[in-house]
Parts: structure tokens; sequence; C-alpha cells
């Protein structure tokens, strides 16, 4: 982190990642996680700009999946979004994958859509946005299918990721 701060840089993204075992872990767990995180960036002299939210896991964090996977990913969505907001409440970006499925469908678009709907009202109350993340090998992966999943709503907004671009041969 100094060495970023000594680079002239002043904000950052960071992840909270389900990898690490969040599942397990209490809501004070994550607070504290969270906590130590912010501290870190702050004793450096950086900002929290953005919390990349977890995309481990295709079934955790799928919101673009089957009706009971997209449900729970929602749920486990929010409840991330709950405490990352009680422990870093300056930061106002909150990255996204929307899936990990490749398959572009209507179905998988619309059950995105159905998912953001619900989670940008709680984004919303806590004056908080989601971004969107393109992805490698997921319905995300071209400009159309991500412009397609981000476009109805005013408070989703699009990451877009260059080395993942990259990877799709986008110049």
């Amino acid at each position: 982190l100094s060495k970023i701060a000594d680079a002239g840089f002043k904000y950052i993204e960071i992840s909270i990642a389900h990898k690490s075992g969040l599942s397990q872990m209490t809501d004070a767990e994550v607070i504290d996680l969270l906590t130590t995180k912010r501290n870190q960036a702050a004793a450096n002299g950086l900002t929290v700009w953005s919390i990349h939210l977890p995309f481990e896991d295709k079934v955790w964090t799928n919101i673009g999946g089957e009706e009971a996977i997209r449900c729970q990913s929602v749920e486990n969505i929010m409840r991330v979004l709950r405490l990352c907001n009680q422990a870093i409440p300056e930061c106002k970006n909150y990255v996204l994958h929307a899936s990990k499925s490749v398959n572009p469908s209507a179905t998988a678009i619309s059950q995105a859509h159905k998912s953001l709907e619900e989670m940008d009202v709680v984004a919303k109350q806590f004056g908080v946005r989601f971004c969107v993340e393109n992805l490698v090998g997921s319905f995300c992966y071209t400009i159309d299918d991500h412009k397609a999943v981000i476009e109805p709503f005013d408070n989703v907004f699009a990451t877009f990721d260059i080395g993942h671009a990259n990877c799709k041969a986008y110049d």
C-alpha cells in the first residue's frame, strides 16, 4: 500500500472474497476484516473508492443464474453490501460480477435484471451504486451483452476491465 501511495495514487479498490471463508464468518468478523483493510489503506493515505464484491463461486454470487441460485446470490451479496456499508460508509462504488455463466441467453440477462432491480433498492437506500464488470467467460463478455445488463438502470454502471476486454481481442 505504501508503494501505491508513493506512486501518487489516492484511491484503491479492495476485495471481500468468498474464498476466504466469508460464508462461515460472523457479521462482526466480516466488519472487523473490512475495518482492518480500510485502516491499512488510510494509514497509507489511501481512500477506498470501490469494493469488489465476492465473485469466486458461480453458485454463491450468480445473479443471472436459475431462480434458487439467483435468490441465494442476491441474499449473499446484500449481506456483504450491508456489512461493507457499516465498515466503510464513505465507499460508494461496489463492483459486481453478474455471473460466471457463459450463457448470454435472454433468461440469464432477465435473471440479472431481476436481481439488480432488487439489489438497487438497497443500494439507493445506502447512497451507493453497483458497477457491473465485463468478464472473461461470462455473458457480460461482449460490450453488447454488458450494456444489455446495465442499460435499464439509472444507478447501475459499468466497470470496464481493459484486461478482460483484451482477452476478447478488443483493441
